[in-house]
């Protein structure tokens, strides 16, 4: 047996044999009667239907006037940009009769559609055309359209089976959309749509699609926390079992990472004339402002809306660096906007990812707000909790200033001492310092009094030397990092505003994306839609 050359096989495949024939015929005029003949070669040999046959040729023949096109005149740059429309233009007729194939095929297997509401079985109304915007421009497909008699209720079966989305858009598309607006503004995620994909996306057409995943995200994600809690109603602990792609091995160290930042939502207000005796009272973690946006009938306060952030990371996820640092080379993201409560549900199916509930210890770093103090002590498993020294630092440092305003070398030195103390597991002595000192100013005074509480309360979170001969972690670096680029990189942007709702799912939506979990909760999205 001889080997044929790369050249000989391709000559005898018989789908590029049929492509020969096509492309002989693509200059004559007369294309009528040889040109059924190429169609009926191409159905025999390849097996497709005529319209898919047809998409072939379209494809060839765009793919053929852009090879014989003048290359005279242009650069590089816009050599690919030729290539790029040309790709597109031999993609999207196949596309086109794929998609209208899978439909055809589904309406000769799908059975009787029962209405929803009333249960009677819906009557076919004949197939209706629409158009889709896809990554290779816009198709055309026809699907039957069904309709109850009763309540009037209406549905496109197949369309719905081959998950093709009610915004007019496919599911890449769509995909991508969300994942330009995630990162960047709305207007400028759809001129990037226009600039790659060459799809027209309205502003408020990129509105509708993130909405949509994000609300079937949220429907997902609540499912599994309620799945994965780890206390049931009454508050026993319980014990799921562990979600399938959960860390192999045990940790010997599991790190928990809390913290809080605030984006600016508007809340729209009645008119002065309009509203209830009673004005709506401000959530527990909102910071109210008294300032007021918009015109007669439509006025709103701007208000801080807390959005609480949780990483999670084992001690082999940390790269060991030099001056007692570390780099993270794997973490996860929890980013809610909601109550300590919404937080603990989706800390649930993460924490038994990380195997956390098997760790020989888990230690949770924190700045001290109460909220992450009563949330970790709720978890069915003993945490360590240590209070970040940074904001001790940084309390410290406020500290200073306030017994030394004037002078900020005494300031420094003053810190810097009492911090050097702290470290070395002094607190003591620094609590007796700030008894004894006496700030000239009432301002100052208040200043001393709230670093005196906040270093009291957190009094057992702050055994520095043990906590740094056991090797551990005491600053908060991650999830401060975690605030920045998490939710500042695109909820706290200048001038940005956020109804609570947008700022809700933006913030679901982006830890999605940091998770690298974008294109699995694609398929679940899909999945869910159907």
């Amino acid at each position: 047996m001889t080997d044929r050359s790369p050249a000989q096989s391709r000559k005898s495949h018989p789908i590029l044999s049929s492509l020969a024939v096509a492309l002989r015929h693509q200059s004559d005029q007369r294309r009528g009667p040889r040109m059924d003949s190429v169609l009926s070669s191409l159905q025999q040999q390849l097996g497709l239907n005529r319209a898919s046959a047809q998409a072939l040729l379209d494809g060839v023949e765009s793919l053929g006037a852009y090879l014989c096109a003048s290359v005279e005149g242009g650069d590089a740059l816009t050599e690919e940009d030729n290539a790029v429309q040309a790709s597109r233009e031999v993609i999207r007729p196949v596309l086109q009769a794929r998609l209208q194939r899978r439909l055809d095929d589904l309406e000769r297997k799908v059975e009787p559609v029962a209405c929803v509401d009333c249960c009677e079985t819906m009557l076919s109304k004949g197939l209706r055309s629409a158009q889709w915007q896809s990554l290779f421009g816009a198709v055309v497909l026809r699907r039957r359209y069904v309709r109850c008699q009763g309540c009037r209720a209406s549905r496109f079966p197949s369309q719905d089976i081959l998950m093709l989305g009610s915004e007019r858009t496919t599911a890449r598309l769509s995909e991508a959309v969300a994942m330009l607006c995630t990162v960047v503004s709305y207007e400028m995620a759809t001129k990037l749509c226009s600039d790659l994909f060459g799809a027209e996306v309205s502003c408020h057409g990129a509105q509708r699609i993130v909405g949509r995943r994000a609300a079937m995200r949220d429907q997902i994600v609540e499912r599994q926390a309620r799945r994965f809690q780890l206390r049931d109603a009454a508050g026993h602990a319980r014990h799921p079992r562990r979600p399938h792609d959960a860390r192999l091995r045990k940790p010997k160290v599991t790190y928990l990472e809390c913290d809080g930042v605030y984006a600016m939502t508007r809340q729209y207000q009645q008119p002065q004339d309009a509203r209830p005796e009673h004005d709506e009272q401000v959530q527990p973690d909102s910071q109210p402002s008294k300032q007021t946006r918009g015109g007669a009938g439509r006025r709103y306060k701007l208000e801080g809306r807390e959005i609480k952030n949780a990483i999670l990371y084992s001690e082999d996820d940390v790269a060991k660096l030099a001056n007692r640092r570390g780099c993270l080379l794997r973490k996860t993201y929890v980013s809610v906007l909601g109550t300590p409560q919404d937080l603990a549900l989706q800390l649930g199916p993460e924490l038994l990812r990380q195997r956390a509930d098997q760790a020989k210890l888990v230690v949770s770093i924190s700045d001290g707000a109460v909220w992450i103090r009563n949330m970790v002590d709720e978890l069915p498993f003993k945490v360590l909790q240590i209070l970040d020294l940074y904001h001790v630092k940084h309390r410290l440092h406020e500290g200073g200033k306030a017994l030394h305003p004037n002078d900020d070398e005494a300031a420094r030195r003053w810190s810097k001492l009492q911090a050097a103390r702290i470290e070395q597991g002094d607190l003591s002595l620094v609590l007796e310092t700030l008894a004894q000192a006496a700030p000239a100013k009432e301002a100052g005074a208040k200043v001393i009094d709230e670093l005196t509480t906040y270093l009291s309360n957190n009094r057992d979170r702050m055994d520095y030397p043990r906590y740094r001969e056991m090797g551990l972690r005491v600053g908060s670096g991650a999830i401060e990092s975690a605030n920045h680029h998490l939710t500042g990189g695109r909820l706290r942007q200048q001038g940005m505003r956020w109804n609570e709702a947008g700022a809700a799912e933006m913030s679901g939506l982006r830890a999605d994306l940091f998770n690298d979990r974008w294109r699995m909760r694609s398929r679940q999205v899909l999945r869910a839609a159907a």
